[in-house]
């Protein structure tokens, strides 16, 4: 009994000897090729094409003559352009953190199944793939698809790719409309419309103009809340995301935009009047409206607070109204 158990524990040592210098023969691989600033994974520089894939999510892009990117697959898609021009900033010099010059095999490093996949085509006709593979520290362990050498990099392009197509596009901008260039707004809710006009009143030589605003013919009052507060929110008025693109009848009844409220704002720019109506639909999990610019094909989200404010113009007038025998 005493032997076996003596046998056992030389085992026991004999396996935690090999373990640790499996470990460290593991860490010197790693270690023994720590790089400075001199050693690039890739230089792809003047790309005509971009494709990577992560987690499931398959996203090809390709480079136009007029030097902008578009989706390979949609071509009219609103891309943000930022996106592309960020992630080809740092493709054109991706750095090494470290270099494992004599690596173990793909599956130690993530690198056999790899989180992402980068592929490139570049304008002479060359392509390139870039595999990256399991977290370590604060980067990640990748090699060249075709290339023996095992690196570690920063998490740069992990971050640059975190996103789907949906997340990569061009939101729709707002024209700026303050009360000095507003001409009138108009609200159409549950059946009833209402339209408040303003007019400019001149001063004199010690007062500065005025503006005066009417409700369907009515004058209001300068201090109508309700009014107040949709003027100040125009001019800040932005989308916060878009929901979806193209959306379809049933994802727009869905979203409460099959019988939208309607703001129609009309306004001054460049010596001409021009309009856009926004319609408001309901509200998502977070209590954001569902909204979308009449003839636009992006189904976005306005911030409850925007999208409240131009609703509360139904109370416009209200207090005057109450006032009328």
């Amino acid at each position: 009994m005493k032997r076996a158990n003596r046998q056992l524990c030389v085992l026991a040592v004999v396996l935690a000897i090999c373990g640790a210098a499996y470990l460290g023969v593991r860490w010197w691989n790693e270690t023994r090729a720590e790089t400075d600033d001199a050693v690039c994974v890739l230089e792809w520089t003047d790309l005509s094409g971009l494709a990577f894939e992560r987690e499931g999510t398959a996203l090809s892009f390709a480079k136009g003559g007029d030097g902008l990117w578009y989706s390979a697959d949609e071509p009219d898609f609103p891309l943000e352009q930022s996106c592309l021009t960020d992630l080809e900033e740092t493709l054109s010099a991706l750095k090494a953190v470290k270099v494992i010059r004599d690596p173990e095999e793909d599956a130690s490093y993530g690198l056999d199944a790899p989180v992402l996949r980068v592929a490139s085509e570049l304008s002479d006709g060359t392509t390139g793939v870039l595999l990256v593979g399991s977290a370590v520290n604060d980067g990640y362990y990748a090699k060249l698809e075709d290339g023996d050498t095992v690196y570690t990099i920063s998490s740069a392009l992990m971050d640059g790719t975190d996103m789907g197509l949906m997340e990569m596009i061009a939101l729709e901008e707002f024209p700026v409309v303050t009360e000095a260039n507003a001409v009138s707004i108009t609200l159409s809710l549950d059946g009833e419309t209402r339209t408040f006009t303003k007019e400019t009143v001149a001063g004199d030589d010690a007062a500065a103009d005025a503006c005066a605003w009417s409700l369907d013919g009515e004058a209001l009052p300068e201090d109508d809340e309700a009014l107040a507060a949709a003027l100040s929110a125009l001019p800040g008025l932005s989308f916060t995301s878009c929901h979806a693109w193209r959306p379809d009848l049933a994802l727009r009844t869905d979203c409460g935009l099959e019988r939208p409220a309607r703001v129609t704002v009309t306004y001054l720019q460049g010596g001409s009047e021009e309009q856009y109506t926004l319609l408001l639909g309901g509200t998502d999990g977070a209590g954001n409206y569902y909204a979308q610019i009449k003839g636009s094909e992006q189904l976005n989200i306005l911030r409850a607070s925007a999208a409240q404010a131009l609703l509360g113009l139904a109370e416009a007038g209200a207090a005057q109204e109450t006032a009328q025998p």
